[in-house]
């Protein structure tokens, strides 16, 4: 992916916040924030979809 390669471009003094559809690419990008130093990253657990699910259950899914 483009992260590693964009590390720089990201102020670690913010609070990042990674999601996807399912949870499994925004968790690796987490992995990657941490290893290069990022304190304040989380990721939405189980995605969009997870949180689509919980918040609005009649919302339309692909």
């Amino acid at each position: 992916g483009e992260l590693p390669a964009r590390l720089s471009a990201l102020d670690r003094a913010r609070e990042i916040v990674a999601y996807c559809h399912h949870g499994v690419r925004s968790a690796q990008a987490v992995r990657i924030l941490r290893r290069a130093g990022f304190d304040r990253v989380s990721h939405l657990r189980g995605g969009i979809a997870a949180w689509a699910a919980e918040v609005a259950p009649e919302m339309p899914r692909y």
